[in-house]
């Protein structure tokens, strides 16, 4: 971590990168053999040296956080968000409980909005007080901020791969900000081990744009839908909303209608060139709000619990994925067999484990949907690279090669 360095070029030069700094004592660079470039939203230079667009939106609507410290009994539970109330007209207003009795309010605000003004002539406490009465409270943060819409074109370019605000700018509804860009560097990070250790070749990492771009554009697409909701863009469509949001009072089919935003869910890679389809376990599509995917190659693995012979400290199946490529096979399949086809042709570390040695309980059976014979081919990050029935070498060799970036 080298603190102080603000990066004003890169340049790469055939087999590494050269990152260009300006410090407190003048410039400096360094080299590498890949960066991952995670500059932030402002990350003009950045793209700018790397020669990608960054194109998109961005909406006039400002918004005003003040996080404060009160005690709201009954609140601190319950994630509140109000449209059109008549302490904002017109506008929304979001209250998130976070720990320690304080609480996040979001206020939609015009686009000439002046937060010092509204602090000087009293109006922010006059609109903090519309919403909590004359109980105490103490601000801890506040800010002004409005929503974004961009992605970048590339998120490969040569040895530079682009991750979080500075490769894509999302609504923050759902925190799919920061649950985009965490799995963007876990993608980054697994691929470039494989590659770094001579596990697998340079092709592998062409599979990151593929992945996170399309996860981006996932993101682009939802949070863009609910700021249309938010903010309606012409007469009709703010009459449209005041209708729902009437019937919706009454109708509890009406009120899945109301789009206040789609808590971040794990993109799913199902059209990645890693990916190794299989016609009997096909991915319909974004789930209802609120629900995860069924287990089919692309998806992620669910979250349960486990119980590792030789690793007592490994509780759950993601952690269990971590150490490499991971080979689940269930009754009817000769996991030796499996095991030999994939030492075979990749010198990455991989484990070939019965399902039943780790799933006593059979909860991992049960999320997947895990059948007889079948061998279920997971990924570093989690995400299922391949379910294979009745497996055989040909089989097992290909979903490798494929998952490694070799062949598709």
């Amino acid at each position: 971590m080298r603190w102080g360095h603000e990066v004003t070029d890169l340049e790469q030069h055939g087999t590494c990168v050269s990152v260009r700094c300006a410090t407190a004592r003048g410039e400096t660079v360094l080299e590498a053999s890949y960066a991952v470039a995670a500059a932030g939203a402002r990350g003009d230079d950045v793209r700018r040296a790397l020669g990608v667009s960054f194109d998109g939106h961005s909406f006039d609507d400002r918004f005003l956080i003040c996080d404060i410290r009160a005690e709201l009994p009954g609140w601190e539970t319950e994630r509140r968000f109000y449209f059109d109330p008549v302490w904002n007209p017109d506008r929304q207003v979001l209250i998130h409980p976070c720990p320690d009795s304080t609480y996040r309010i979001d206020w939609q605000v015009p686009a000439d909005f002046d937060l010092d003004a509204e602090e000087r002539n009293g109006a922010l406490d006059e609109r903090i007080r519309k919403i909590i009465g004359e109980r105490p409270y103490e601000i801890v943060w506040k800010s002004v901020y409005r929503f974004h819409t961009r992605s970048v074109d590339q998120m490969r370019v040569g040895r530079v791969l682009l991750a979080g605000d500075c490769a894509h700018l999302v609504a923050p509804f759902g925190a799919r900000g920061l649950n985009s860009g965490v799995p963007d560097v876990e993608n980054a990070a697994w691929k470039l081990a494989f590659v770094l250790h001579g596990w697998a070749g340079e092709a592998l990492l062409d599979s990151y744009h593929h992945e996170r771009h399309a996860a981006a554009i996932e993101n682009l697409d939802v949070t863009s839908a609910t700021m249309r909701f938010l903010v309606p863009h012409s007469e009709r469509a703010w009459r449209r909303r005041r209708e729902l949001l009437e019937r919706a009072l009454s109708d509890p089919q009406t009120r899945t209608q109301v789009d206040s935003g789609r808590f971040a869910e794990p993109f799913w890679y199902v059209d990645s060139p890693l990916t190794t389809p299989d016609p009997a376990r096909r991915f319909l599509g974004r789930p209802p709000k609120g629900e995860m995917p069924a287990a089919v190659p692309g998806v992620i693995v669910p979250d349960a619990p486990v119980s590792v012979p030789d690793q007592p400290g490994v509780g759950r199946l993601r952690e269990l994925v971590r150490d490499g490529l991971l080979v689940l096979t269930t009754d009817g399949v000769d996991a030796a067999a499996i095991a030999v086809a994939v030492k075979e042709i990749s010198t990455a570390p991989h484990r070939v484990m019965p399902l039943a040695n780790i799933d006593a309980e059979g909860a991992v059976a049960a999320a997947l949907g895990a059948r007889s014979g079948e061998a279920w081919l997971i990924r570093p990050d989690g995400h299922v690279a391949a379910v294979l029935t009745d497996p055989d070498r040909y089989a097992v060799v290909a979903a490798t090669r494929r998952a490694l970036g070799e062949s598709h």
